[in-house]
């Protein structure tokens, strides 16, 4: 089906790049994905001459669930448990590519436009910073600085008395 997740086949290699063997990836965060399988009318660069034809790098069509979420306009995309089927990254890993598209839909399996580039990608860490970090910052700083004073004064006492 145009828009499923395919991975590498291990061991199942052939001489000819064209016989490439894949299979339909069917793990969260599969390290093995190659590509999509290609719509017929699709003109991204796809690798072909097999029993299917695989979108490898390119604009496509890729089968998507909202297990992990909505998916947003911009999202990376992994392999999720559903076979074939992408899912919005929460972690590091093996991407398919990035959502071009939103899609907050319940049916498992509905495709959406995607910039296909299989690769593994390190995720942004961002925490937002709490509206009154100023504030705990001073109060820490102040609690130090009350600690310090109060060990060096036990320090000052012991070694005078």
């Amino acid at each position: 089906v145009a828009g499923t997740l395919m991975s590498y086949n291990y061991g199942t290699y052939e001489k000819q790049v064209s016989r490439l063997k894949v299979k339909v990836a069917t793990s969260s965060f599969d390290n093995a994905l190659v590509g999509v399988v290609a719509n017929p009318d699709n003109a991204a660069l796809t690798l072909g001459g097999g029993d299917v034809d695989l979108i490898i790098k390119g604009r496509g069509l890729v089968r998507v669930s909202t297990i992990n979420g909505l998916i947003k306009d911009g999202d990376l995309l992994t392999a999720g448990d559903l076979p074939g089927i992408a899912v919005k990254a929460r972690t590091s890993g093996t991407m398919i590519g990035r959502a071009l598209e939103s899609y907050d839909g319940d049916v498992d399996g509905q495709p959406i436009l995607v910039d296909v580039n299989p690769g593994y990608h390190v995720m942004e860490i961002s925490q937002p910073e709490p509206s009154n970090f100023a504030e705990q910052v001073t109060t820490a700083l102040a609690d130090l600085s009350a600690l310090v004073t109060q060990k060096i004064g036990f320090l000052v006492k012991s070694v005078f008395e």
